[in-house]
Parts: C-alpha cells; sequence; structure tokens
C-alpha cells in the first residue's frame, strides 16, 4: 500500500491517528507492506509517520526539495531492520544519473544514517 497521510496532494487531508493505526493494523494481519510517501511530515504534522507504527512492514520516503529548497535534490528512505544492505547493493546496481542522492538507514526514524548513495557520474 502506497500513502501520503499527511498534507496528501490535491486534498491536503491529513489522516488521523486512529485512521493511521487502523491502516497500520490492517497491513500488519494481511503481511502487507506500506510505502509512505513523508514528503510534507516534517512541515505539517506532529502525527506519528505510518512507518512508526509499523516497522517491521513499512518503508518511509522523504525528500528536501519541498521542505527545505527546490535546488536541494535529496532522497531519504527509512527501512526496517535487516533491509539495508540488501536495499544498498539495489541502488548501487540500478541507480542512474537522473537519480538523486538517497540517505539509506535503519530506523527507529530518528537513527543514524548509514550511507549515502550517488549515482555514477554525478
Amino acid at each position: 500500500m502506497t500513502v501520503t497521510p499527511t498534507l496528501h496532494n490535491l486534498t491536503t487531508a491529513t489522516m488521523s491517528l486512529p485512521r493511521r493505526q487502523a491502516i497500520a493494523e490492517i497491513c500488519r494481519r494481511a503481511g502487507a507492506w506500506i510505502i509512505e510517501d513523508g514528503v510534507y511530515a516534517a512541515a505539517a504534522s506532529l502525527l506519528p509517520p505510518l512507518a512508526t507504527l509499523t516497522l517491521e512492514r513499512s518503508l518511509h520516503v522523504n525528500g528536501l526539495s519541498k521542505s527545505v529548497g527546490l535546488g536541494l535534490c535529496v532522497g531519504v528512505l527509512a527501512l526496517p531492520p535487516g533491509m539495508t544492505e540488501a536495499t544498498e547493493a539495489n541502488l548501487a546496481r540500478n541507480a542512474s544519473d537522473a537519480v538523486a542522492p538517497v540517505l539509506c538507514g535503519s530506523r527507529g526514524m530518528a537513527g543514524p544514517v548509514t550511507s549515502l548513495h550517488r549515482s555514477s557520474g554525478t
């Protein structure tokens, strides 16, 4: 499931905490993964990211171009424990010049960034 729980584009709707908890529980029971687009989360929400409610089954994708500045093209991918190495290898194999640098790290959402991936030739 792919969701933008905070300031959804075009509606600007933000999911309530009970709705986030319900989605997390449904995905946990179904064995489904959550890919959370958190592009506006830092600027607008005091609610926890879905990724913090389902640490084992979610990817939190974020970037800095919309919240900090248009010229700052850096992406952030917060991963469940145990997925960092495989994701780093996949990024290294499949990155192209069109891909912005990506910071990868396991979480707690405030956990350390373990690596910076930059496409070759940039």
